[in-house]
């Protein structure tokens, strides 16, 4: 009779201690993210933005605003123009509602310019450098532009030439490679730097 009860008792203590083990493991997985949620935690931390890039994709962190000096900040073929854009403080002035229109130049572009043109600037002429890549007002579609002037922030003109029969349209001389559309404008990358006009002596 005691060897029935004990084994009884064995039983109940074994089949107790399954339930425990069941709940601790049901607890355990309730504080673990599924696996079905871990899209969302991806789509969470990155912000997919289609854009029209010669084909290309371009994902965007969350934390980038989605404006042209956000993007242009996340362009890591165009650094070395957005640090001229920080540098001169350009870049606060075209973080506003906009429109704006930025023509990027990108490092291989930069890297055409003759050895000492930018170190032989001055702080003015190159803050009139950088804001001659930008049009404030207005966010110019450089594709529908058959030609034209308009003028930069730098208050100098920027001449467009509409591409046809497949060509790339033209700002100035130079070939726009790629477009971003943003939320306050449009980014045009672009083969070579904009140099401003020599202003008369």
């Amino acid at each position: 009779m005691k060897m029935s009860r004990d084994k009884k008792v064995r039983r109940e203590l074994q089949w107790l201690l399954g339930i425990a083990v069941i709940v601790a493991g049901a607890f355990w997985l309730s504080q673990t993210a599924p696996p079905g949620q871990a899209p969302d935690l991806v789509s969470d931390t990155l912000a997919t933005q289609k854009q029209q890039a010669g084909g290309k994709t371009g994902i965007v962190p969350k934390t980038v605003p989605n404006t042209v000096v956000g993007r242009a900040s996340v362009l890591t073929e165009a650094s070395m123009f957005d640090t001229l854009l920080v540098q001169t403080g350009v870049s606060k002035e075209i973080s506003g509602k906009g429109p704006y229109a930025l023509f990027l130049p990108t490092n291989t572009a930069m890297k055409l310019l003759p050895s000492g043109t930018l170190s032989g600037m001055t702080a003015v002429q190159l803050k009139r450098f950088v804001e001659y890549h930008v049009i404030t007002g207005r966010s110019v579609n450089a594709d529908a532009v058959i030609s034209g002037t308009v003028t930069a922030l730098s208050g100098d003109p920027l001449n467009f030439q509409s591409g046809s029969g497949g060509s790339a349209s033209l700002v100035n001389s130079s070939r726009i490679t790629a477009t971003y559309t943003v939320g306050n404008g449009v980014i045009y990358v672009i083969n070579q730097p904009l140099l401003p006009p020599a202003l008369p002596r």
